[in-house]
């Protein structure tokens, strides 16, 4: 299931049953991690826009506060910070050409992991030598990297064990004072307590602001009353779907929809009974006419309505359409004021491949001039425009 199939109940209902324990039910998960994918773009790229500046100037200062000790530790240090900055530097251009963020939890545990194993290694090294190692700015650097690297809470204090891990295998390999290590501890758990209190707070604020913003969008492109899309939403996947159609060359179908003889409808039996007549009609629509992952349907107002099929050519569209008002016809709605006794539809079909020249109305035009050859035929009928161009001659499906 798609973002799109995600219905405003579900986001309604997560938010009933809280994010405090940073984690959706069923198709909303993954649906949150691209968003929260995205989201974190920004942070991470300002992050790694910082960090750049700041280990060049360490490669500066360190060749300046060891140049009288000179030796490999000075040598290894400065390749290290070489090796990191040119490795960042590689991140924040991936990150500036990627826009969705496909591989970046990976990228950055992957980068803070491997950070911190040159940093262990460097630490070594000095050890080994018996010089110290003077920066006590470490602690301030960790939890910001936590707080700009786009992990989420659980991935993060995954990556905060690790450099547990590689501290105390530090303290193996060169024993410290019993000071030393409690207040190298000390350190690392109280930024890594901050940096899990303010992960927490990101990805729980992320995580209400990923429901609500969904549940609003989801509100501004669907119908109240159906469920299914409205003219809006209509609008803006069916243009979507005509640029992807004239990228792969495919052909797109259009079915516009109009309930017959609606207003007698309402006036016979209310316009409550009316209403569950559309919303009838619009899952009939939803369930059997649009089932794959690029087709659709919409509302786009009153009793009209529209199908999209993608990579539907006209025999298919033609064999859909009229599928699509039988189906219709066999809910047996009654419909006293109609000459069939229950509800029907009429509909007008165009399929087409589409190409540079093909625009949004032209389509909607041809299709609609069909769709009034059905009603003027008597109803109940399907229309299918024969396309050639702005000029339409519409025959029978």
């Amino acid at each position: 299931m798609s973002s799109t199939q995600l219905s405003e109940h579900d986001y309604v209902e997560q938010l009933r049953r809280g994010v405090g324990w940073l984690r959706f039910e069923g198709e909303l998960e993954p649906d949150f991690r691209r968003f929260y994918r995205r989201f974190c773009l920004t942070h991470v790229r300002f992050g790694l826009g910082i960090t750049l500046p700041l280990l060049a100037l360490s490669g500066l200062l360190n060749s300046e506060v060891f140049a009288v000790q000179g030796g490999s530790a000075l040598t290894l240090n400065l390749l290290v910070l070489l090796v990191s900055f040119l490795g960042l530097s590689g991140l924040l251009l991936y990150f500036s050409l990627d826009r969705e963020g496909h591989r970046l939890p990976e990228l950055m545990a992957g980068a803070m992991i491997l950070g911190a194993g040159l940093h262990l290694l460097t630490r070594c090294k000095f050890a080994a030598d018996g010089l110290n190692y003077p920066y006590s700015t470490e602690s301030y650097a960790t939890l910001l990297i936590f707080l700009l690297s786009g992990l989420r809470f659980l991935p993060a204090l995954l990556v905060a064990l690790v450099w547990l891990a590689q501290v105390l295998l530090f303290q193996w390999l060169y024993p410290q004072t019993v000071e030393n290590l409690a207040e190298t501890l000390y350190n690392l758990t109280a930024v890594g307590l901050l940096a899990a209190g303010a992960g927490y707070a990101q990805e729980y604020l992320a995580r209400v602001n990923y429901l609500l913003t969904k549940m609003n969008h989801h509100r501004s492109e669907h119908d109240a009353l159906t469920g299914i899309l409205n003219r809006r939403g209509f609008n803006q996947r069916f243009d979507e779907l005509l640029r992807q159609a004239r990228r792969e060359r495919k052909p797109l179908a259009l079915m516009l929809i109009d309930v017959d003889y609606f207003k007698r409808y309402n006036d016979r039996y209310g316009h409550p009974q009316g209403d569950r007549a559309l919303t009838a009609v619009a899952q009939s629509l939803r369930r059997h006419a649009a089932r794959r992952g690029f087709d659709f349907a919409a509302r786009l107002g009153g009793e009209e309505f529209a199908v999209v099929w993608y990579n539907t050519d006209a025999d298919a569209a033609a064999r859909l359409a009229e599928a699509t008002r039988a189906r219709i016809e066999k809910l047996g709605l009654p419909h006293a004021d109609s000459a069939l006794g229950h509800l029907t539809i009429s509909a007008g079909c165009l399929s087409l491949m589409v190409d540079a020249d093909t625009q949004a109305e032209h389509l909607l035009d041809a299709t609609d001039e069909a769709l009034y050859e059905a009603k003027r035929s008597g109803r109940n009928h399907v229309r299918l425009a024969r396309w050639s161009g702005p000029v339409l001659s519409a025959g029978i499906a």
